[in-house]
């Protein structure tokens, strides 16, 4: 199997040297990604399992698309306290759940909310960036959609909040949603 290295210097031989790509290679060596990736990821896949409800009935939680003709924005962010690295992650899908585009980030924080506030900040400049009005951003962080909704930043995530709302004063046609 090739590494990364090579496939990036393939894709942009073939970009920007209109090199032919071969492919059967292509599609193998996507197969072997996909299968990577199920392998890595089937343990921690929360989509469609069973968790309490409020009266202790089990319920499952499923991806739901956003309304007709409105696009939305899923994110995540880990934050890894004890090397105060973190990561963020965004994937935007059309009404009918189609990805249109997504992107992925490390850096150092402080916090877990700092993280997710991060993501958040992220996910609305790729949107302004990318030209798309009308949508939903949506993350596990109760406390952030909280903060947004209210237009009061948090201390502990004040700078990245303050530059959120004032993104959110050219976009408003963007939402805030939390799912858990």
């Amino acid at each position: 199997m090739m590494n990364t290295i090579d496939k990036i210097k393939m894709r942009n031989q073939h970009i920007f040297q209109q090199t032919k790509i071969n492919p059967q290679k292509a599609i193998i060596y996507s197969e072997q990604l996909a299968t990577k990736y199920h392998n890595a990821t089937k343990d921690f896949i929360r989509d469609n399992k069973p968790i309490a409800g409020k009266n202790g009935e089990s319920r499952r939680i499923t991806w739901r698309p956003s309304p007709h003709n409105r696009a939305k924005v899923n994110i995540d962010a880990p934050f890894y306290k004890e090397t105060g690295m973190a990561a963020s992650a965004a994937v935007i899908r059309d009404w009918q759940g189609k990805i249109i585009t997504g992107t992925t980030s490390t850096f150092r924080t402080t916090s877990a909310l700092a993280t997710e506030a991060q993501a958040y900040r992220e996910a609305l400049i790729l949107i302004k960036n990318l030209q798309i009005r009308n949508c939903i951003i949506e993350t596990n962080c109760l406390p952030l959609v909280q903060a947004i909704k209210a237009r009061t930043p948090l201390a502990e995530a004040d700078a990245i909040i303050r530059d959120i709302l004032q993104l959110l004063e050219e976009a408003p046609d963007v939402g805030a949603t939390w799912t858990p």
